[in-house]
């Protein structure tokens, strides 16, 4: 993630779940094409929109629903490493 600080200057900043992207796909366990950044923003929008959307419909199963469709969504980009066996 590209962030302007007040000066104007941009900076790079890692959030958590870019890091965590950024390890897997250097484990070989990520699709290389896949930005890490974007994965990040993507999962961090969706748990606050369900969680959102949780609340206002007072429903845990909408969350649980939402998380379980983006868990599907997520592993299209799994990759097995070179020389892992497992499947």
């Amino acid at each position: 993630m590209t962030v302007r600080t007040a000066r104007g200057d941009e900076t790079r900043r890692q959030i958590p779940a870019a890091t965590f992207f950024v390890k897997e796909k250097a484990g070989g366990r990520l699709d290389p094409r896949v930005s890490e950044d974007q994965l990040a923003d993507f999962c961090l929008a969706m748990i606050q929109g369900a969680m959102l959307m949780g609340k206002v419909k007072r429903s845990s199963q909408l969350v649980e629903n939402v998380v379980h469709e983006a868990m599907a969504h997520l592993r299209r980009y799994a990759q097995v490493p070179a020389g892992d066996s497992r499947v």
